[in-house]
């Protein structure tokens, strides 16, 4: 009798001990969601490391490191982590959309696109598999592809601000602003604080001699943040067409300080100057403009410089 007792003694030992590591595992699984929320990726993949340590086929910790990895940017071992979530569990879809996006972090964009297609043939009705695969196709250089799956993105999620965005971006790449400008209000309607969608919109309206509705635009960036040397830039831009020079120097003047090597900047200035007779101070900025790079300030120099 004493050996059977002993052997049922064995077998409960185990199961305590097994039940208690996964327990443990769970702990630090949670913990490392925890710390990911708050942006600690690398504590969260210690976490996650030590999870997987203790249960080596923890899906969900595999995958979550995964995440934790990308935005590291440790991409391979993105890709690693998410392919081993997918081996254990080959319809991880979040996985596949997660390794689709690390691929297309170190250009392996026909790796992400057969990613991103596999995720759709498990899900036809899955948007951000649509909209990565759009944003693909368009650093490929394949526009109407990139096309039919952002539309694709925007039928299935009507409030999906990015798509809308991307989309945008095309419309103005074939000098459709109207066009352009309506998508970009799509997405910032989806997000009021879109902030690249009211600077890009700008540009748009900017493009299509809409002056005072561009600087409206530009306002609202600089509103929400004072180191967008951009902004500045273009409202200064916006501002001389107003013939609001005062106004355009200030901003040229900003532009600069946020960033001294910014030769349209400078370019700008110098036309604003000579606009305000004051060619010395003008033409000092056209030449920094050149020796900086900026080709048109040649011809302005040709002209106002002698």
């Amino acid at each position: 009798m004493k050996p059977k007792i002993i052997f049922l003694f064995a077998i409960f030992y185990s199961l305590y001990f097994c039940l208690n590591a996964q327990n443990s595992a769970e702990d630090y699984f949670n913990s490392g969601s925890e710390k990911g929320v708050l942006g600690d990726f690398e504590g969260a993949k210690k976490d996650f490391t030590q999870a997987i340590k203790l249960n080596p086929k923890y899906t969900e910790a595999y995958y979550n490191r995964a995440v934790a990895e990308r935005y590291l940017g440790d991409y391979i071992s993105s890709i690693d982590d998410n392919s081993k979530a997918i081996e254990l569990e080959p319809d991880h879809l979040d996985a596949l959309l997660n390794r689709g996006l690390s691929k297309s972090l170190i250009l392996d964009n026909k790796g992400a696109i057969s990613d991103f297609n596999t995720v759709i043939q498990i899900n036809s009705q899955h948007p951000a598999a649509y909209y990565n695969r759009g944003v693909t196709k368009y650093a490929l250089g394949d526009m109407s592809g990139a096309i039919l799956d952002l539309d694709k993105a925007i039928q299935l999620d009507t409030s999906f601000s990015e798509a809308y965005f991307n989309r945008a971006i095309i419309y103005f790449e074939k000098n459709d602003f109207e066009t352009s400008i309506e998508f970009y209000s799509k997405a910032i309607k989806c997000n009021p604080n879109h902030l690249d969608a009211y600077y890009n919109r700008g540009i748009a309206k900017f493009s299509s001699s809409d002056y005072k509705g561009a600087k409206k635009d530009f306002d609202f960036v600089i509103q929400k943040d004072r180191a967008h040397s951009k902004a500045y830039y273009y409202r200064c831009v916006v501002n001389s067409m107003l013939k609001q020079f005062d106004n355009a120097l200030t901003d040229a003047n900003q532009a600069i300080t946020l960033d001294t090597k910014y030769a349209a900047a400078y370019f700008q200035r110098g036309i604003i100057f000579i606009s305000l007779n004051e060619d010395k101070k003008g033409c000092e900025d056209l030449f920094k403009a050149k020796n900086l790079g900026f080709q048109s300030a040649t011809g302005a120099i040709q002209e106002f410089c002698k």
